[in-house]
């Protein structure tokens, strides 16, 4: 059993990627431990200096692809842009652009009413003037009209005709200069040169690079060199000490064996590709048995610095060391993530563990099923421990399925070495007893460390003689009582949907627990019959009411309460509001004057099945409470108005409960109820019922008979829970 830290967790705004750079992390670590630790020692880098003289041992000639690849690249930057057939519709967009300018200029001019600063203001404004000079433009306005016309017949044309050849984007903008010579020879020359200064903004591009024929004609140029041949003889120099290292002289030296990789890349790769099979196996079965469970990225980089530990340790110890590989305690990682997290965990990270060691045992099927079973028995027994003698338990059972597999596995062998054999059994026992050792102390350290409560801390909470739910009896017993009846109803609601049982009980005993500020404020408390609240105004009342959550936060953060209790405390009215009270401010100031924020309570909203089961069982005991039912039906009438209540007001939407979970909880609800709240039957004054005739029969005769108290409570009023 185990407890995720539901309030500090961090669900990420983006969770899927929180999820892949862990599951990258994970598999990129799996693929260095892997290839990492058989790496030979720091090759040499381009630009390094050579700590010694390098000399050829022996001849030989290679294809130096550094050299053949320097050519290829030299010949590819030769090639010049392919450039694509010119673009006719290019020049005549630009004419029809040049035709719309002058247009504009025209009715610029033709306008009485404008100024001469007016004119050029906007003529200026026309995208393609940006550049020209002030004179330039003022020609425009001030020319005469048959001038104008002219230039206004002759730009287009200009542009057209020098549009009519090639023009490249490295050749824009076109200078004016060059296209005097296509103005009508009859302009004279101060107009025509007017005309070559507002044409040349209207000279576009009518081609562009052909990529693809750009790229055909590079990669032709580099398939027409020849590769480069490298020849060395006998005890010629490579490369002096201190001159620096090139990629031509590293070349060299791995063609003649001198830097000694210690893998290829073919080798990264496909140790690559297996962690990644892994990983992906393994996430995508934890999803479909815990779904969500990547969501939480505390827990996800539990698993993930877990696995990469163990992993790392067990690469140090499994590939040299045969008797030490079975005293590798790997069943530790499955035993402790299980305390945490859960069987669903334990398992999955137990089969990447084995499979993993299988591996660095070069593929040892032996290795790999003895960590597996092994791992997977410590964890069936550690999936529901509730003391710490389960942890002995558990580690006896690893033991017993270790020396299994041993037995398996060598007695058949006709060459069986009795002293090896021996040695095996010692370190298996080795192995047990590390793994349940270490699956202790990594339930507490991990648990401390990555916010995650053990059922063996809950049952710890849940023991009467907790000083805080000593103070609960004492100081407030009605309260306690309530939250022993809403830790019933939790429980079995929380079983009904496969939620976390025990966590929604211990959660339900400290709920309340800060009414012992001020127990007498709430209905349970009151014995004798005096409500402090009939002199309270009803924002006071409320502000008592409301006080109890965050106070009772408070006083479980000093007694060291973990996180997931302090969520129940703080999530189980979540942002309800306080109804009486509410209703009676309504009725003495009227609704406008009210202000409904003031009598609401902080939340946050139930951010887990189990703080939704605590709030909908701490409301539907009051409700149910008040209403006295007498029949299951009204019982569940009650339910589904509580029920609704706490959906319509959104108060369930964080908390991943469905319909159908709903459903199962309010049939819970129920059935625990009708246990409470069943019917009496009336004796006459003076008989004792039948299961209490045996023991009455014990007194004296004659002894004062006392008639049994009703079991319904009173109905809930002012300070109610």
């Amino acid at each position: 059993m185990r407890h995720l830290t539901r309030r500090r967790r961090i669900i990420e705004a983006n969770p899927e990627g929180v999820a892949a750079i862990l599951a990258a992390v994970l598999v990129l670590g799996l693929t260095a431990i892997i290839v990492l630790p058989g790496y030979t020692g720091a090759s040499p880098e381009v630009g390094q200096p050579s700590a010694s003289d390098i000399v050829a041992p022996y001849e030989i000639a290679y294809t130096s692809e550094v050299l053949t690849e320097a050519k290829r690249d030299a010949a590819e930057r030769s090639v010049p842009p392919v450039f694509a057939p010119l673009d006719t519709t290019v020049a005549a967009e630009q004419r029809g652009r040049a035709r719309q300018v002058l247009q504009h200029v025209a009715n610029v001019r033709a306008n009485p009413y404008l100024t001469d600063a007016e004119k050029a203001l906007l003529i200026s404004a026309v995208p393609e003037f940006a550049g020209l000079p002030t004179s330039t433009l003022e020609q425009l306005w001030k020319m005469e009209d048959a001038d104008f016309s002219s230039v206004r017949v002759e730009v287009p044309s200009v542009v057209g005709l020098r549009m009519r050849t090639e023009i490249r984007p490295d050749s824009v903008p076109v200078p004016a200069l060059g296209l005097v010579g296509f103005v009508d020879p009859a302009m004279d020359d101060a107009t025509a040169q007017l005309v070559a200064e507002l044409a040349a903004p209207f000279v576009a591009p009518n081609t562009r690079i052909d990529e693809e024929a750009t790229a055909a004609a590079k990669q032709a140029a580099r398939a027409s060199v020849e590769p480069e041949t490298v020849h060395y003889v006998a005890g010629q120099t490579i490369v002096r000490e201190g001159d620096p290292l090139s990629a031509v002289h590293l070349e060299a030296m791995e063609h003649f064996g001198l830097l000694r990789p210690a893998v290829g890349w073919r080798d990264v790769v496909g140790v690559l590709a297996f962690a990644a099979a892994m990983v992906l196996v393994a996430g995508t079965s934890l999803e479909q048995l815990k779904p969500g469970f990547w969501r939480h990225s505390r827990t996800l980089t539990l698993v993930v610095l877990s696995l990469l530990a163990f992993a790392f340790a067990a690469r140090m110890v499994v590939p040299e060391h045969v008797v030490l590989g079975y005293a590798f305690p790997a069943a530790a990682l499955g035993m402790t993530l299980t305390v945490l997290l859960g069987l669903e965990t334990g398992m999955l990270t137990s089969i990447v563990l084995a499979v993993m060691m299988g591996f660095m045992a070069g593929g040892d099927l032996e290795t790999a099923v003895f960590v597996l079973l092994g791992s997977i028995a410590g964890s069936v027994v550690l999936g529901h421990v509730e003391r710490f003698t389960a942890f002995l338990v558990a580690g006896l059972a690893v033991a017993v399925v270790d020396l299994s597999v041993i037995a398996g596995f060598h007695l058949a062998d006709p060459l069986m070495d009795l002293r090896g054999v021996g040695e095996l059994i010692g370190a298996s026992i080795v192995n047990a007893t590390l793994s349940a050792g270490l699956a202790a102390l990594g339930a507490l350290a991990a648990g401390a460390l990555f916010g995650v409560t053990t059922s063996i801390q809950l049952l710890e909470l849940a023991r009467p003689n907790q000083p805080l739910l000593r103070q609960l009896q004492l100081r407030a017993p009605g309260t306690y009582q309530h939250s022993l009846l809403i830790s019933n109803l939790a429980e079995a609601a929380a079983s009904a949907v496969g939620a976390d049982a025990l966590l929604v009980r211990v959660a339900s005993y400290y709920h309340d627990v800060g009414k012992v500020v001020r127990p007498y404020f709430f209905i349970e408390n009151q014995l004798t019959g005096h409500n402090p609240h009939d002199g309270l105004d009803p924002h006071a009342s409320a502000r008592i009411i409301i006080a109890h959550v965050p106070e009772g936060a408070e006083l479980a953060r000093q007694a060291g309460l973990p996180d997931p209790i302090i969520d129940g405390i703080l999530q189980h009215h979540g942002t309800t509001r306080v109804e009486y009270f509410y209703h009676k401010a309504v009725q003495e100031l009227g609704g406008e004057s009210v202000d409904e924020a003031a009598f609401r309570y902080p939340g946050p909203l139930p951010q887990s099945p189990e703080m939704a089961i605590l709030m909908l069982a701490d409301a539907s005991e009051a409700a149910v409470r008040a209403a006295s039912p007498d029949s299951s039906e009204e019982i569940d009438s009650v339910l589904r108005r509580i029920f609704q209540s706490r959906l319509n007001a959104g108060q369930l939407q964080d908390s991943e409960l469905t319909l159908s979970d709903l459903k199962r909880i309010r049939g819970a609800f129920v059935d625990v109820f009708k246990s409470v709240y069943h019917p009496r039957i009336q004796y006459p004054e003076g008989v004792l019922p039948a299961d209490e005739q045996s023991d009455a029969g014990e007194e004296q005769e004659g002894a004062a008979q006392v008639p049994e108290e009703s079991p319904v409570p009173e109905k809930v009023s002012a300070g109610g829970s």
